[in-house]
């Protein structure tokens, strides 16, 4: 999360919240970017609006939002039926598609795409095919999310301190994370620069495991 998208949720933290206030707000906007540097501001947005939809009468903390992206990275709640459930939900009130995007989780948002195709699904296709194609491909991309997720809460936290999210679920598949000597076409560099740091961590582990052995 930048600066500038600290300054936006510190807005609608203001709208929803009008006793919320700060002394210095340039540096509570500064504290909150840096609390969160290198997580996607979706992701921090996500959790803010869970936190909302909660229905505390105070404004949350730091902490408050970093437990609930925690919870969601490490224990994914939701079954892929319920998952799909909260989709059919939405489609049968198509005309909020983007109210309704926006309270998904995180791994229902990557499964969906974009509001435009609750919008879609529920205006252009027979319900037959509802019911059928787009619930089999829904629950298929859920799955590889779902994947994505148990991937990322299983790095060690120092590797997960360098490495956002977002980079781990716009990988295609677990080979596509080690890719052996020289670095993909396309991954980031610092996305390239952690996951190199994890292989000399396992390898290391291995090496000692292996010596203990010898012992």
């Amino acid at each position: 999360m930048t600066v500038d998208e600290a300054g936006t949720l510190l807005q609608y933290m203001s709208t929803d919240y009008p006793n919320f206030k700060s002394q210095n707000m340039g540096f509570t906007v500064t504290r909150w970017a840096s609390a969160f540097e290198g997580t996607p501001f979706e992701v921090v947005l996500s959790a803010y609006n869970a936190y909302v939809l909660k229905g505390s009468d105070y404004a949350p903390n730091v902490g408050h939002i970093a437990k609930i992206i925690k919870d969601n990275v490490s224990d994914p709640k939701m079954s892929e039926l319920e998952a799909w459930g909260e989709v059919v939900k939405a489609v049968r009130d198509s005309d909020r598609a983007a109210e309704h995007f926006e309270n998904f989780s995180l791994e229902i948002k990557r499964a969906v795409g974009c509001p435009e195709n609750i919008k879609a699904w529920g205006r252009d296709i027979t319900e037959e095919e509802f019911n059928t194609v787009i619930q089999s491909n829904f629950i298929k991309n859920y799955r590889i999310q779902e994947k994505k997720f148990e991937e990322y809460a299983n790095l060690p936290e120092h590797i997960r301190a360098k490495l956002p999210i977002s980079e781990m679920l716009n990988i295609e598949k677990k080979d596509d994370i080690f890719f052996g000597d020289e670095p993909k076409k396309g991954v980031p560099e610092e996305f390239a620069k952690a996951m190199e740091e994890l292989k000399e961590e396992l390898f290391n582990e291995r090496q000692n495991k292996q010596k203990g052995m010898q012992l």
